[in-house]
């Protein structure tokens, strides 16, 4: 989700004064930059937030939380340099430093979504030393032209090296020129649990279209992974997917409801994160009155 206000806050007294003890809150990068290891807290909630995940995805996951009601802005978030709660989130790499943990996460991330796509690591594996550090370099410093032209070659390589686009609705089997993903990579984040990580066909059977095929909607993907949450339905003759409860909410890059008739290849095209995985929020009744 785009657009999210920050209001960050030191935590109180007892956080004041570094403890340099067995956590290791200052790390050496470098030899001379140090950066702290500190974690940041939902001020409302109370809860850790991972590290790992995207300001976005986080922030649609703490929607969950509040669920009926609306989730505040600004976001109020506090940050904390002691008491590291590793029971809850990953914990850093002390001997790499705290930049390089992250940056690791991310590279480990993008190399898990780029082997869903395209069904093997020969995408990954063939970037550079050279493009890994500028696509770091992009996502570190949100330079979305840099990012835009380094992630320009991967999806060219992925798609047979020139360059094209893929169709609005994320078509192509992944073998020529100009055709979409093998698979989209998609991660599905449930009540704020772990994600569920796995390829969703671009491709759909059984339905209308040239070869019983057409495009994996959105609705698709929610009735495979969650049949306890959603179904199909005939309605006016058709078959339909929605929700078994009308309280069961779904959220995009911070946009709710997204149709579920709706191309999954359209959508990561127009809405994947960094690392190239679609990142769908459900929330459930779990929890609500």
């Amino acid at each position: 989700g785009g657009g999210v206000g920050l209001a960050r806050r030191s935590a109180p007294s007892d956080d004041d004064e570094v403890d340099r003890g067995s956590e290791g809150n200052h790390v050496s990068e470098g030899g001379e930059q140090r950066i702290p290891v500190c974690w940041f807290e939902d001020e409302e909630t109370g809860l850790a937030l991972r590290w790992h995940l995207f300001a976005g995805v986080l922030y649609d996951v703490g929607r969950g939380y509040h669920r009926p009601q609306k989730m505040p802005l600004p976001w109020r978030v506090r940050v904390h340099f002691t008491s590291y709660p590793t029971s809850q989130i990953l914990s850093f790499d002390s001997a790499a430093g705290v930049a390089a943990t992250v940056e690791r996460q991310y590279k480990n991330s993008l190399k898990q979504a780029l082997f869903l796509e395209h069904g093997s690591a020969r995408v990954a594996n063939g970037l550079s030393r050279a493009g890994h550090r500028r696509l770091w370099d992009a996502v570190s410093a949100t330079n979305s032209a840099l990012y835009n032209d380094v992630n320009a070659d991967l999806q060219a390589d992925g798609m047979g090296g020139d360059g094209g686009s893929s169709s609005a609705d994320g078509g192509g089997d992944g073998g020529g020129a100009g055709s979409g993903p093998r698979n989209v990579p998609v991660r599905v984040i449930l009540d704020g649990g772990l994600p569920m990580q796995r390829a969703c066909p671009p491709h759909w059977g059984g339905g209308a279209g040239e070869g019983g095929m057409r495009p994996t909607a959105l609705g698709d993907l929610l009735v495979d992974w969650l049949p306890d949450l959603f179904e199909r339905r005939t309605e006016a003759g058709e078959s339909v997917a929605g929700p078994i409860h009308p309280a069961i909410a779904w959220t995009i890059q911070g946009l709710d409801g997204v149709p579920l008739d709706f191309p999954v290849g359209g959508i990561w095209l127009a809405a994947c994160h960094p690392d190239h995985f679609l990142y769908v929020i459900v929330t459930s009744t779990k929890g609500l009155k």
